[in-house]
């Protein structure tokens, strides 16, 4: 089974409502009901679920099915009108037909660098930009890698919910120019025993000049970095990097 899918029972049990990154947002597009939000890499949905529920009009995006159901069952229970759910990859968002429709487009959770290279990157940045209002925002947070690669930090801190009997762990270990990404899930059954789920993949670190230097092949030209959801400015120690590129 793909771990993604696996990943999706346990999705919410792991990562919960970032709640700094929907106030961010938020105040990046003024935070006005009735406006349009695009979100990629949505995962089970919370931060759409979040804008949904204030009056925006979302739509959530994710390429694992079971994610985008666990979304929708969701919004369901909740009753949200305001949000549309679908299995599309970032890569596919020329399928979309809402051009020159959103207000905000973010992509958030490190979710940009799992892109192959450099030239999928502008392509999702150019796709990304024909489908901004003039005027709009999209913002993109990633892992602050210039750190990751001048301290050669190789693991971030695990996630533990000891009332689920969950836990998880994400590696790192440089190969070449890209970084090999490992992640794993224990979950403690009521057995006793303990079930392992892991998945390795490769990601593009990009670093700060490597960011400027893509933005720049796109058709962006207006853009800014943060080195935290609290708008403090970029710097070496930032645990992110977070893009705020405009239309």
């Amino acid at each position: 089974m793909d771990f993604y899918t696996t990943l999706s029972t346990y999705y919410d049990d792991i990562f919960k409502l970032n709640k700094k990154a929907v106030s961010f947002i938020g105040k990046v597009m003024n935070d006005k009901q009735g406006q349009h939000i695009l979100d990629l890499g949505a995962g089970t949905g919370e931060e759409a679920i979040a804008f949904a529920r204030k009056g925006m009009n979302v739509v959530a995006t994710d390429n694992n099915e079971l994610m985008v159901k666990n979304m929708q069952q969701k919004a369901s229970e909740l009753s949200l009108s305001g949000i549309e759910t679908l299995q599309l990859d970032m890569k596919d968002i020329s399928l979309l037909p809402h051009t020159n429709s959103f207000d905000a487009i973010y992509c958030i959770g490190n979710t940009f660098v799992h892109l192959f290279n450099e030239i999928e990157m502008v392509k999702v940045l150019n796709d990304c930009y024909s489908r901004l209002k003039p005027g709009g925002n999209f913002i993109i947070q990633i892992v602050n890698y210039d750190r990751i690669i001048e301290e050669n930090i190789t693991e971030l801190p695990k996630i533990n919910n000891a009332d689920k009997g969950i836990e998880f762990q994400r590696f790192y270990e440089k190969i070449g120019e890209n970084l090999s990404f490992k992640m794993k899930l224990s979950k403690k059954q009521e057995t006793g025993k303990t079930i392992t789920f892991e998945s390795k993949t490769k990601l593009l670190p990009i670093k700060m000049e490597d960011f400027h230097s893509i933005l720049q092949k796109s058709n962006f030209t207006n853009w800014e970095f943060h080195g935290s959801y609290n708008f403090e400015k970029w710097s070496i120690d930032s645990p992110a990097l977070i893009a705020v590129i405009k239309r």
